[in-house]
């Protein structure tokens, strides 16, 4: 069985080095690259791998909650993480929250499209099942990154993964 490897990794030419190597020493490997935490929740979101390579300090990416998100729903995956500051990164510890909920400072209708996003709608889905305009997703999806002080739909998961123990539940007629 061929191995899935997926690379993450801001610079091309690094990316092009770990491709060789792991080809010299898998070289029956089906190896992506991606080059930002965008790409990287794509791959991720439309692939399963064996192993991902990831880069600690990607610029414009939230390296704890990415990691804490890949840990969350890659369970069979392996995830390598390097980089200057791999050693710092440190994870949330989930038994030990912070007091305060930070999803009860969200209105119903923020909730409801907070629990579509972490569901894995996408903008477009989640305009098409409330019957809202693209703009109105919008505007609640930044009225969301604001009252949860994140900067990603990354943030929004690690934020569920540690006050949210429970999945969020959606109206039955979405499922």
């Amino acid at each position: 069985m061929k191995k899935r490897v997926l690379i993450a990794e801001d610079h091309a030419i690094a990316r092009s080095g770990i491709k060789l190597a792991i080809k010299d020493i898998l070289p029956l490997a089906v190896v992506h690259e991606a080059g930002s935490e965008k790409e990287v929740m794509l791959s991720v979101r439309e692939n399963d791998y064996d192993l991902i390579i990831l880069a600690v300090a990607m610029p414009d990416t939230e390296s704890v909650a990415l990691i804490s998100h890949l840990f969350s729903c890659k369970k069979d995956s392996r995830v390598l993480i390097f980089g200057a500051n791999a050693g710092k990164a440190s994870l949330p510890d989930r038994k030990h929250p912070a007091t305060e909920n930070p999803f009860e400072r969200l209105s119903a209708k923020e909730k409801l499209i907070a629990q579509y996003y972490l569901k894995g709608y996408t903008s477009t889905e989640i305009k098409k099942i409330l019957c809202l305009h693209a703009s109105t997703i919008g505007t609640f999806k930044t009225r969301l990154f604001e009252k949860l002080k994140i900067k990603s739909l990354i943030g929004l998961f690690e934020l569920a993964r540690v006050h949210q123990p429970e999945p969020f539940a959606l109206p039955r007629d979405t499922l």
